[in-house]
């Protein structure tokens, strides 16, 4: 190749030039050298022959079949081995050392060393040191990232005070920066530690576009191994079948999907490879609707939040899956989705929702069974003692004469134990009954927040849409935290039980409070459920009044109690078209009645 021959008969000078066989660059008043060979003095016109291989080199399909080597070269070792001798070439250099930056630690990577006929390149992998290089040259370029070139560094007159320039009694230097896109990625420092020789102008403009395409092979190839290593990454995490991952084109078609993937829809990868499985597919027709509108979302924003779906398998099954999806840069618009099997959640949730409602009901039952047991306890002695004494004044009055006075007696007995009988029926409805505890002012806005986190399971578990009305500037109302908000949730309880049967039509359930003529707060709870019979809507606030088979009908009837007792009203009304509206109205708190 012409490129090569051309530094072929470079180096070919050197060595007629030095006997010794050590390069050298020309001097600035140099005409031609002496050197000793064959112990005759042989005189050589340097100038001529140095000039001739120079320019060979300077011919510009010499330069262009070196950057194109430069630009095509793929593996790193091979790019260093290419830069460090073209570079010595060009520049005449007898030593180059490349240093590469990597993020702030500077380490040499390669060293050149011009022999006769050849640049021998020796690879090393050690911290940049200022006994291995020429540490002025080196930082000035660092901190200038531009080529630095300096002549008789070692005169008098040098313009370093670098202790390895005069320890190697360094002539000229070169250093140039290897940038890409602003940043300094490596060093190529070129010496010469015979006399001071001035770098050609056009060699200086060669080696520049040589550190240029160097840099830019670099950069490309460090670009390649983090693409490679991403890949690389991306590949195990679907191939460590955590999760689903598919990915399906712009129309819908799914062009790769992992075994996880496969065992949640039911699958064969035979099916993907011939075409038969679209994304719309799996999707039951009840639900594309709502598909179509996350894919619209998709097209807009890039990506779309984790969403709950069910997918339908082969054999036509449903399956529950969670479902996110970004779409991925590129021509052919790319969608990436990660898909969860909810099956085993799903399944244990129904399970504590289970335990948890055979719990509720055993605690019910318990008691239901220990207030049985107390009324019968306290109950017993008065009625027993009552029946007892009725029978003693049966015999005083049937004895013959009949004993007046012992029937008196035991007549004062019997109302006695009435009294306590009627004692112990008060005490278990005071019990029973809710009193007022620690009356202060309450904002229902806050009651109603409050409430929202305890009924969001079960809002999610009946499908059921929520809508919050509260009212601006609502006013306060005195009273018991805890017993409003008790109120609140048994009525919010209430609808959503109500609504557990609903098929064919939306499931929707509405809070809202408002201020009415400036003296009472409301609030209403209203929702799409199964609404009781007109003739049963005057029993239902009844205790032990229940619509429910699981329910005992006292959750109303006590959520009234505590109604009545802020002085306030509860009542209920069936909706026009669905559902129910249970409502409350509270006095509005004012400083005076406190």
């Amino acid at each position: 190749m012409k490129g090569e021959d051309a530094r072929a008969r470079l180096d070919e000078f050197r060595i007629r030039v030095h006997g010794d066989g050590a390069p050298r660059w020309p001097g600035k008043d140099e005409g031609h050298v002496q050197s000793v060979k064959g112990g005759s003095l042989v005189a050589i016109n340097r100038s001529s022959e140095i000039s001739q291989a120079r320019n060979e080199l300077l011919d510009f399909t010499v330069i262009a079949e070196t950057l194109q080597q430069v630009s095509n070269e793929i593996a790193p070792d091979r790019l260093i081995r290419l830069l460090m001798k073209a570079a010595s070439q060009y520049a005449g250099s007898e030593r180059a050392v490349l240093i590469m930056y990597e993020r702030k630690d500077a380490r040499v990577v390669a060293e050149a060393i011009s022999r006769p006929g050849r640049v021998e390149v020796n690879f090393r992998d050690e911290r940049s040191s200022d006994g291995d290089l020429p540490g002025y040259a080196v930082e000035l370029t660092r901190l200038m990232t531009e080529s630095t070139v300096r002549e008789d560094v070692f005169s008098p007159n040098g313009h370093s005070p670098d202790d390895y320039i005069w320890q190697n009694r360094s002539g000229s230097m070169l250093g140039l920066p290897l940038m890409s896109k602003g940043k300094l990625i490596a060093l190529l420092v070129l010496e010469d530690r015979n006399k001071s020789n001035p770098l050609v102008p056009e060699c200086l403009v060669v080696l520049k576009l040589l550190a240029s395409q160097a840099a830019m092979s670099f950069e490309n190839m460090r670009l390649t191994q983090e693409l490679h290593e991403r890949e690389a990454q991306i590949r195990r995490l679907v191939d460590a079948n955590i999760i689903g991952i598919a990915i399906w084109t712009d129309d819908g078609q799914i062009a790769e999907a992992n075994d996880a993937f496969m065992k949640i829809i039911g699958y064969s990868r035979e099916d993907i490879q011939s075409g038969r499985i679209r994304w719309a597919d799996l999707t039951p027709p009840e639900l594309r609707e709502d598909d179509q509108q996350l894919m619209d979302e998709l097209k807009a924003k890039g990506s779309v939040q984790p969403y709950e779906r069910e997918y339908r398998r082969r054999d036509g099954t449903h399956i529950p899956v969670l479902i996110s999806c970004t779409s991925l840069d590129g021509a052919e618009h790319k969608t990436v989705a990660f898909v969860i099997d909810m099956t085993e959640r799903k399944r244990s949730e129904a399970m504590l929702r289970a335990l948890r409602t055979e719990l509720e009901h055993a605690s019910r039952v318990m008691t239901i069974g220990e207030l049985g047991a107390s009324i019968a306890h306290e109950t017993n002695q008065p009625l027993t003692a009552i029946v007892t004494n009725a029978s003693a004044l049966l015999r005083w009055l049937d004895a013959t004469p009949p004993n007046l006075v012992r029937a008196h007696e035991t007549a004062e007995w019997i109302v006695r134990d009435g009294e306590w009988a009627a004692d112990v029926v008060r005490g278990l409805k005071a019990l029973s009954q809710v009193t007022l505890i620690d009356k202060k002012p309450v904002d229902l806005n806050q009651c109603v927040e409050e409430i929202l986190p305890l009924i969001q399971g079960d809002l999610r578990n009946g499908a059921i849409s929520l809508t919050i009305q509260p009212a601006q500037g609502l006013k306060q109302v005195l009273g018991d935290r805890v017993q409003l908000q008790q109120v609140i949730c048994n009525l919010i309880k209430n609808s959503i039980d109500s609504m557990a049967a609903v098929q064919n039509r939306p499931r929707e359930l509405l809070i809202a409070t408002y201020n009415l003529h400036r003296e009472s707060v409301g609030v209403l709870v209203r929702d799409t459920g199964m609404a009781v019979a007109p003739d049963k809507l005057d029993y239902i606030f009844d205790r032990f009044y229940s619509t429910k088979a699981e329910g005992f009908g006292i959750g109303l009837s006590i959520s009234r109690s505590i109604i009545e007792n802020h002085g306030g009203q509860l009542w209920a009304t069936i909706n026009k078209d669905v559902g129910m509206t249970f409502e409350f109205t509270i006095r509005a708190y004012k400083p005076e009645y406190s």
